[in-house]
């Protein structure tokens, strides 16, 4: 897996794009990242860009402890933290991620799902009028 976090100054976001694969561990690194990120630049507004991401299995383990990691966290987001989520072309991708999705309002999180960045960035702007 890779990624790539970029500060958007205009918008006040911080974007994740991910290529290829990803495991529980790479989360927590980019977790970690965007935490300090957010902080640095006060941000409350997330966009992760998972166009490019691969999987060709079920995540169901994976995006539990996901689950986990987040919880574990989940003091340490911005009160009024919204994360878009740009779905990938793969159908089992885009299956994990709704799994996640849902998984994570479940726990409170403003956290959707798009199909692509357009929508996702409306979304998240519509809040800061």
């Amino acid at each position: 897996m890779s990624y790539k976090i970029k500060f958007l100054e205009e918008e006040n976001i911080l974007e994740t794009i991910y290529h290829g694969t990803v495991k529980i561990v790479d989360l927590g690194i980019v977790f970690a990242k965007n935490l300090k990120l957010a902080r640095k630049h006060h941000v409350h507004l997330f966009l992760v860009d998972c166009l490019e991401l691969e999987d060709d299995k079920a995540m169901i383990v994976e995006n539990y402890e996901a689950g986990i990691l987040l919880k574990k966290i989940v003091g340490q987001l911005p009160k009024r933290m919204r994360n878009a989520i740009v779905l990938p072309r793969s159908r089992q991708a885009a299956e994990n991620l709704l799994f996640f999705e849902t998984m994570t309002r479940n726990r409170g999180l403003n956290v959707r799902s798009f199909e692509n960045r357009e929508a996702a960035l409306t979304w998240l702007l519509e809040a800061e009028i």
